[in-house]
């Protein structure tokens, strides 16, 4: 039987090396999740993959690591996320009894006074360099921990401390990459662009030791199968040299002849770190890459790359780069910085797509496949796979995916409901999802929400359950899921059906599970602001076959087109490209849309990352505020948040009108949250729907509330810009 093997962190460079060697071996079963299927920092979610999936061996290689300007500007981000990340491996590595595990740790953890070539006892023997300071601290405790579990509970649990690694698969973006690998970048662009000088940080005099990538994998393997003691083991190449030196070694191999600067005013961390790795060496590990072959390597993996994104790595890309490198700012928004509403420095929103997107449009007119074909194809069978549905139904916008799930409910072929049954909906949510379920002849019960969380109120849906009531349907309001056991519980009691719209909350999970699958059909949309953009555009997922079927009838005029179904054969008279079985709309979405979402669905996951770590930074800097609140998370919901709800408490005595003057005058743009309590709006004159009853929360929340952007293309520099401002209206 073959032994299972999880790499945690997979996706990261030492995890890709560690496939890469480990897959060379028949006798094991590699397991190596993505982050969908997996969220490290969510203790439910590791939980459930080891409950499943049982390994017998682990390496934790899954970290947040980045390089001088990322560490020093988010000092609480690498404290945080590395600790929750190894407490979480490490509890289940106990609990379900794997057999051993290779925790990496780093050079960082020891002293920066340490006397050279460090050795392992030198650790806890001195201050840390500051620059690093809260990765380290983070690292130290993992090792601390690893002990604790081998002395309680005899977990077997080993510290490689490594050397800096680069190579293959590695960062070469300015912001967060690794020294060698930005500064393989920065002379291969400054040698292209024929630059007559390149700026560097710091005095170039500090000191590294360096492993290739290969190697540091190959160390990792090694040491799973023979080392066994609780105490550190450092890994290393037993060489390093200056950054002045390594600068100009790597200049010379790329073939640039210009003048190199050190801009002395940047910190230069550690004055050196070299690592002692006799007891690697007596164990009978060498690593074999050399440092001039391994930035060859490096070299020629750079130039592929930019080869294969061009519009990536472009002269203009790197111009401006350079210019907010140097200004100590983020980078990674910088080709969408032209985009910024001018009203405005911090916007709703901003642009997500870049010329992968554009190329996919035109593309499509080149071929003159503009309207739905085989990309549309394509991209539904992508989504399924990334939010695990079975089935998935592109059309035009997120309202129309509201609309064709409403009229399935009273679809004669399904005979699910009848005109006249009531559905339950909350009235915080966007009009057309109201709309959709009128529009279908279905009776609306409008119900409050919950003050808390602004999703639907328990409670009131409870009590607002009579004899006609035949189907919920939910919002995940602003990516916060909804409790999807007490709906579900609710439901399963009162013989409901349960649809979701999951318009703000694509990546959101509950339990483990994708928002969307917890009912018949579940909306998203992907317009210009939402997580993903298809300009406009929308999905429906589905888990039921028939369901899914007449999705498409109702998406395309009620058109048999691209269906295959056991039916009787159609009349002679009728063309059966042309045959018409149902009643439909026409909410079919373009080519254009699809191949947009083809490739926005490829950074989906770094979207998502960015926007829960900014979100989680703002929270952080207010939580102590006694002027407003979040909204509420449930204890097994993990969302992907879609902007940040700011909502005033009943006895701050600040108004929010004053507020959002405020925010315009700075520049920051604001709206209410979704659209506040929509019978304060005139359509309510309208519809006796909204005459029914009063919903004292939705008019707290329209009154109290607002939201503004929480756009992943926004900088750093820009956000905390943007928290500062806000921090200056409240003590003020």
């Amino acid at each position: 039987m073959k032994s299972k093997v999880l790499i945690a962190g997979a996706s990261g460079m030492v995890g890709r090396a560690l496939v890469n060697e480990l897959e060379k071996n028949k006798n094991i079963k590699l397991l190596k999740p993505t982050r969908d299927e997996v969220n490290y920092l969510n203790y439910i979610e590791v939980e459930n993959y080891f409950k499943k999936n049982k390994p017998d061996y682990v390496y934790i290689v899954a970290a947040k690591v980045g390089g001088i300007l990322a560490n020093s500007q988010n000092k609480i981000e690498f404290f945080e996320d590395n600790q929750i990340i190894q407490i979480n491996l490490f509890k289940c590595i106990q609990k379900f009894k794997v057999k051993k595990s290779v925790f990496l740790g780093s050079s960082c953890i020891y002293p920066k006074t340490a006397e050279q070539p460090i050795k392992e006892n030198q650790l806890l023997n001195g201050r840390l360099e500051e620059t690093n300071e809260g990765y380290a601290l983070a690292k130290i405790s993992g090792v601390r921990l690893a002990r604790y579990y081998k002395e309680k509970y005899s977990t077997n649990i080993i510290c490689p401390m490594m050397c800096n690694i680069y190579g293959t698969n590695d960062n070469f973006d300015f912001g967060d990459s690794h020294v060698l690998s930005a500064l393989v970048r920065r002379f291969i662009e400054a040698k292209d662009f024929q630059k007559k000088n390149v700026l560097l940080w710091g005095s170039g005099s500090p000191k590294r030791e360096f492993i290739h990538v290969s190697d540091a994998a190959k160390s990792l393997i090694f040491l799973m199968e023979k080392y066994n003691e609780v105490e550190p083991i450092n890994v290393g190449s037993g060489y390093d040299l200056s950054i002045k030196d390594l600068a100009h070694k790597i200049s010379k191999i790329v073939g640039y002849t210009g003048e190199i600067d050190w801009d002395k005013t940047k910190p230069d961390g550690v004055p050196r770190k070299l690592l002692d790795i006799s007891k690697l060496n007596e164990l009978g590990f060498k690593s074999v890459i050399g440092l001039d072959e391994g930035i060859k390597k490096t070299v020629k993996e750079f130039r592929d790359l930019k080869r294969k994104n061009s519009e990536i790595y472009s002269n203009n890309k790197h111009s401006k780069n350079s210019k907010n490198n140097a200004k100590n700012k983020d980078v990674y928004n910088i080709s969408h910085s032209n985009q910024i509403n001018k009203n405005y420095w911090y916007p709703l929103s901003l642009p997500t797509y870049d010329d992968k997107e554009v190329k996919q449009a035109l593309d499509s007119m080149k071929n003159f496949k503009t309207t739905m074909w085989d990309k549309t194809l394509r991209f539904e069978k992508k989504f399924s796979k990334k939010v695990k549905s079975k089935y998935s139904v592109m059309v035009n916008s997120g309202s129309s995916s509201d609309l064709l799930m409403s009229f399935s409910l009273i679809d004669k072929n399904l005979k699910l409901l009848k005109p006249g049954d009531e559905v339950i909906i909350p009235i915080l949510t966007w009009p057309t999802h109201i709309w959709s379920a009128m529009m279908a002849g279905l009776k609306v019960r409008l119900v409050d929400v919950d003050i808390n969380t602004l999703n639907i109120d328990l409670n009131e849906l409870k009590k607002n359950i009579s004899k006609k009531t035949k189907a919920i349907f939910i919002v995940h309001a602003l990516g916060n899921p909804c409790n999807m056991d007490e709906v579900n519980r609710i439901a399963k009691k009162n013989n409901l059906l349960i649809l979701e719209d999951c318009c703000e909350a694509l990546g959101s999970k509950y339990g483990g599970k994708f928002v969307g699958n917890f009912g018949l059909a579940g909306s998203y949309s992907f317009f210009f602001s939402h997580h993903i953009t298809t300009m406009e555009g929308g999905m429906i997922v589905t888990n039921d076959k028939k369901i899914f079927q007449n999705l498409k009838y109702l998406r395309s005029h009620g058109w048999k087109r691209d269906i295959s179904l056991k039916k009787k054969p159609p009349e002679k008279k009728i063309y059966k490209k042309f045959e018409f079985v149902n009643w439909g709309f026409n909410v079919r979405p373009t080519e254009l849309q699809a191949g947009f979402g083809i490739e926005q669905l490829k950074k989906l996951n770094k979207f998502n990352s960015k926007r829960k770590k900014y979100f989680e930074i703002f929270k952080r800097n207010f939580k102590n505020n006694s002027n407003i609140y979040f909204p509420k998370v449930e204890k097994k919901s993990n969302p992907s948040w879609f902007s940040i709800p700011i909502i005033f408490r009943k006895n701050s005595g600040l108004n929010r009108e004053k507020f959002i003057e405020f925010l315009e005058k700075k520049g920051i743009e604001s709206r209410p949250i979704i659209v506040g309590n929509l019978t304060r709006h005139p359509v309510a004159k309208t519809f006796k729907e909204f005459k029914e009853k009063k919903f004292p929360n939705a008019d707290y929340i329209h009154k109290n509330g607002l939201y503004i952007g929480l756009n992943p293309m926004i900088s750093e520099f820009l956000f905390k810009k943007m928290i500062d401002t806000i921090k200056s209206y409240f003590k003020n």
